[in-house]
């Protein structure tokens, strides 16, 4: 269920805002649920014996989306003006992520390594595109504008089409 939430909120900011900070926000945050399944893959680790899921589970991909979108947020948008909202944010995402733990989906530290790390990409991606001028070069050079649009479309057709892809895989392997 929080993947489909985190997407939907995900693609409603899009539509709502669609600026070169979202685009530059969402392209990392697939950038970084393909590291996670990268690092995943590495390190192989079971889940719990109780998780019904047979994919490993170090590190939690849901913890690593939850973080890198509660971060990017709290890092570049609210925390330059609220540090209390800025702190709300990346709480409800810890709380978000500790669910996966309290479901039996994961074991602490399975979450504990997706935070850090998507709290990790958060602010190499973040610090690269608000603070070192990423997201103002694409502003300012129409090209540019092009070249990332072209991209995050690209990333988010890719991530969408690898969850449709296990969807009906899925679906074959129980029918």
């Amino acid at each position: 269920m929080t993947k489909y939430a985190v997407s939907g909120a995900a693609a409603a900011t899009l539509a709502a805002h669609p600026n070169a900070h979202v685009a530059w926000c969402l392209l990392g945050a697939v950038v970084a649920a393909f590291v996670n399944k990268a690092v995943k893959k590495i390190i192989n680790a079971p889940r719990p014996a109780n998780a019904h899921k047979p994919d490993p589970g170090m590190p939690s991909s849901h913890a690593q989306s939850l973080a890198y979108l509660s971060g990017y947020v709290a890092m570049f948008a609210a925390l330059p003006n609220n540090l209390p909202a800025a702190c709300a944010v990346v709480a409800l995402g810890a709380y978000l992520s500790w669910l996966r733990v309290a479901t039996g989906l994961h074991t602490v530290p399975q979450v504990g390594v997706g935070f850090a790390l998507g709290l990790t990409n958060a602010f190499v991606m973040g610090s690269i595109g608000e603070m070192y001028g990423g997201v103002n070069f694409v502003q300012l050079h129409a090209w540019a504008s092009v070249v990332l649009w072209t991209l995050t479309t690209i990333a988010i057709a890719t991530f969408v089409g690898q969850v449709a892809w296990k969807w009906k895989w899925r679906a074959r392997a129980h029918a």
